[in-house]
């Protein structure tokens, strides 16, 4: 074993008779002190010294407090094994999997990127309502098959999600045939938990939100998958990372980019 822990920035002075070694309970720690102008210091320090490892050590507390008289800053950091913090090295960061019953509301006229509808029954006259400005209009060919709203149903005619969109020289053919927008459709979701014992170690694994991931595990399940929640919670002297995936038949790759 090295006899020094690395010292993470240039601006950190060692103090005197540091680093300090110890083993209680079985379990080796080290403790190292430093000092910094606090001109010097940034909060992100300490959290990027938990990610820290040295010997197979890792860093289970970070600590800073000011000196007013010298206006510097006194850090200290504690190294230990995982086991010392309720962690065993074998299980840090190792994954748990369970999954949910989730649901997703899906408008009932959504458009694949292929151009067919998500529904494959979707009709327009579901949530349009077809008018016309003829003077004696009849109930056009297209109204009963059009699944597009950008479909032609005659000079005179056209679809309109409101009433109020009509123009005055216009009368209402044929009402909308449902009163709903949108479709509540099954959409499992997967929760993945992993335990750390630095609070660093645990947030930088955090997967950002509305990133196209695929778990590791989905319980048999094809299709795209968003990571809809990922967060970090401290459970007794462990963090928790807690990522939510939910699955849908596709996710738009324009909105949402691939991790």
């Amino acid at each position: 074993m090295q006899n020094y822990p690395p010292t993470l920035y240039t601006t950190w002075t060692r103090a005197q008779h540091y680093p300090k070694y110890a083993r209680r309970s079985g379990q080796l720690e080290c403790t190292d002190k430093f000092h910094v102008l606090e001109a010097n210091f940034e909060l992100s320090h300490l959290e990027a010294a938990t990610v820290q490892t040295w010997e197979g050590l890792y860093v289970l507390d970070a600590t800073a407090e000011p000196d007013e008289a010298t206006h510097k800053m006194h850090i200290t950091l504690r190294y230990g094994s995982p086991t010392a913090s309720g962690a065993p090295p074998s299980s840090d960061g190792k994954p748990e999997y369970y999954m949910e019953d989730g649901g997703q509301e899906i408008p009932i006229d959504k458009i694949k990127k292929n151009g067919t509808p998500y529904f494959s029954s979707y009709k327009v006259n579901w949530n349009y309502h077809c008018v016309s400005s003829a003077s004696s209009p009849s109930t056009p060919g297209a109204w009963s098959t059009a699944t597009n709203p950008e479909t032609s149903i005659g000079a005179e005619y056209r679809w309109v999600k409101s009433l109020d969109s009509m123009r005055s020289d216009e009368s209402l053919v044929k009402a909308k045939t449902k009163n709903a927008e949108s479709v509540l459709v099954p959409s499992p979701v997967v929760v993945e938990i992993r335990r750390y014992s630095s609070y660093g170690a645990a947030a930088g694994s955090i997967i950002e939100i509305g990133t196209r991931v695929t778990p590791d595990k989905t319980f048999g399940l094809s299709g795209g998958w968003l990571v809809v929640g990922s967060s970090v919670r401290q459970e007794g002297r462990q963090y928790v990372r807690t990522t939510r995936y939910q699955m849908a038949e596709e996710w738009d790759t324009d909105l949402y980019s691939a991790g």
